[in-house]
This record gives C-alpha cells, structure tokens and sequence, in this order.
C-alpha cells in the first residue's frame, strides 16, 4: 500500500476511488492534515447528508464530519502521526461503510468515496467469507457468512454456504437450520448441494430434507456417495437385527444411484440367508444385470435354482459361475462337503451332479460323488 493513498475495507468494490494527494511543507501546516471530498453511492449517483466519522487504528474516533447537500466534505484533523485511518460512511437507507488509509503529518488528500446499500455490504462480505473458504479459514469464513446473511436476510447464497461448511463439520443440527433459511427465502437459483441435504436428512432423521434431497441427486456426481451413505445405513440396520430397515434402505441406495450392484446383492442376500430362494431370485436379476459376473451373485443365484430344484436352470448358472470365478468349484465342493457331513446326502448330489456335467475331468467332485453314493449304499454307482 503506497503512502497518502485511501483504499476499500470490507466493502463491494464498484467505485473506482479519484485520488489526489498533495504534501505541502510541514512549515505551513506543521501536524495537521486535510481530506475533501465527495460521498457517492455504487451508481455514481452524489449521497447527501453522509456522516464522516474519522478512526485511528485502534478504533478511536477521532473527528466526525456530515457532508452537504451536495454530498461534499472537508474533514481536518490535528495532531496526526503516520499511520493507518479510517472513515466510516453512514447515511439512511445505506449500510455503513469504512474506508481505510495510509496518513503522513501535513498531508492534503481528495477522495471519492463509496457508500454501500445493505444489499451490496452483503454480497461484499459473502465474497470475502468465499475468499476465506478457499484459503482454509473456515472459522471466519463462517462468520463472514453469517454477517452477510444479516446484512441482507434475502441473500440465500449466505445460508447455503453456511449449510455446506457445517456439513463439512459434521455438525448437522446447525446445517439443517441453514437448509431451512434457504428454503424459507425460495430463491429458485440458489439451492443447497443435495448430498449436503441428504446426509444431514439422513444423520437427523429428518425425512423431509431426504426425500427432497434424493428427487435431486439423480444424475448428479454426489448420487453414488449419497447412496453409500443409505447402503451403509443398511449394513448397520442388518447388524442392529432390523431387516426391514435395512430392506428400505437399500432399496434407496439403489433409487438413488441405479447402476450400483451392491444393494441389490444385499436384498438378495437378505432373502438368501433366510432360505426365501424364490423371493431372491427377482433380486439376483437385478443384481447380475449390473454386474454380470458377479461372484456372490452367481453363487447366491446357483444355490437358488439347485435348491428349488432347477436342474437345467442350476447347471446354466454353474457354467456362468465357473467361466467367472475360478474359485467356485472348490466352494461348491466345500458346500457339499458341509452337506455331506450333515447326512443331507441328496442334496450334496444336487450340487455336484451338475459340477461334474460341467467338468468331467475334476477329480475331487467325482471322489465326493464317490462317497456319497456309497454313504446313500449305491456302491456299485461308487465304484464307478
């Protein structure tokens, strides 16, 4: 900042400042100094009226001035040291505005200075509290918000970037409060990121907020975390014991993002593991058209057919099943191993019929056929 100039603070920067400064000899006016000049609004347009009250550094008033009609001023001040000064505009219906400048003993300057509307102070501070967002200030980035969002209550920008950064901070119960200001102001530009919605929906039981949040997420990039988000919440309903939340919530998960496979593997599996083969089998389709070789899938999909007694539909999946997962004969094995050991001897040989069929030459699956035709007493069918 160079000497004798006045510059901006915390104010919208429309006005260009006419500056003009003139040292005279410290013989002629030894401390005192001299400011003229003229109050104008952000249009040009000259403000009447204007209170000048003049500030050193510290916050002590040192003079105060009211400009003219015309909205110009003289302001002298005594007994001045170099330094930083400031004056701060006020006049009705403008918010107050401060001015800051460098000051040297004995010097004469001439300004134009901007007063602000509420308005303009608002958007001001908004871009300063962004400023201070993208510099890693969140403390005073979120008071800058909050300023601006007093200075002008329909400046929907302020509660929406409030929103976001206590979203960032995992505090949802302020979030939502800020959610709510935006939508009572309904500027239909402005809107809180729906993943921002959603989660503190989520984290507040606030179905309200969640339901609005997943209308929007559709298509969007935040879809796939807000869907982690619901499949997560299911993974814990499952633990929690609690089935039919979990069973909404992936079926959220996978409203909101369609092309994920997972939560259509977890529906399946909660139908699996409860035996209900019939009910998963809708659940695997939608599943293995997401992700065709999927390895649960086409195991969960395998067992299903066998155990409801779909032989030819059992060895199609197997085919599938083998081509994609290296691994699955051994753990058909071990299934029919466990089945084996538990007496259900046919259903062992329902799972390694078909194993066979699909690969005659796998010597493990035909010694386990080997015991269990001679467990069930066929031992001719065991020599073979």
């Amino acid at each position: 900042m160079t000497a004798n100039s006045i510059r901006e603070r915390s104010i919208y920067r429309v006005l260009p400042f006419a500056l003009a400064a003139l040292l005279l000899p410290a013989a002629l006016l030894a401390q005192s100094s001299q400011i003229k000049g003229e109050v104008q609004n952000s249009e040009g347009e000259v403000v009447a009226n204007a209170t000048l009250t003049v500030l050193d550094a510290e916050g002590n008033v040192l003079t105060q001035e009211t400009a003219n009609r015309r909205g110009k001023f003289t302001i002298k001040l005594d007994d001045t040291t170099a330094g930083q000064y400031f004056i701060r505009l006020e006049a009705d219906g403008y918010a107050p505005t401060e001015h800051g400048f460098e000051l040297e003993p004995g010097a004469a300057l001439e300004a134009t200075l901007a007063i602000l509307t509420p308005q303009q102070m608002a958007g001001n501070t908004y871009n300063q509290g962004y400023e201070a967002l993208q510099a890693g200030n969140d403390e005073l980035a979120l008071e800058l918000f909050e300023r601006a969002s007093l200075l002008d209550p329909s400046l929907a920008q302020a509660p929406m970037a409030i929103a976001v950064l206590l979203h960032s901070q995992k505090d949802f119960e302020a979030a939502a409060v800020a959610i709510d200001r935006v939508a009572e102001i309904g500027d239909p530009v402005v809107q809180v990121p729906p993943l921002t919605v959603y989660e503190t929906g989520l984290r507040l039981g606030r179905d309200d907020l969640r339901e609005e949040a997943v209308e929007r997420l559709a298509g969007t990039d935040a879809a796939r975390d807000a869907a982690v988000l619901a499949y997560n919440t299911g993974v814990q309903a499952v633990k929690d014991g609690d089935v039919e939340a979990a069973e909404q919530w992936f079926l959220e998960a996978g409203e909101i993002a369609p092309t994920m496979h997972q939560p259509y593997q977890s529906l399946a599996a909660l139908q699996f593991n409860e035996q209900k083969y019939e009910a998963a089998l809708p659940w695997l389709e939608d599943l293995l058209e997401r992700k065709p070789d999927s390895h649960e899938g086409l195991r969960m999909l395998f067992f299903s057919q066998a155990s409801l007694g779909n032989e030819a539909d059992a060895a199609q999946v197997l085919d599938r099943w083998l081509e994609a997962s290296p691994e699955a004969s051994n753990e058909l094995l071990q299934q029919a191993e466990a089945m084996f050991e538990n007496d259900e001897l046919d259903r062992a040989q329902q799972l390694v019929a078909p194993l066979l069929a699909a690969q005659p030459a796998n010597a493990p699956a035909h010694l386990m056929m080997a015991r269990i035709h001679a467990s069930s007493g066929r031992i001719d069918a065991a020599k073979e």
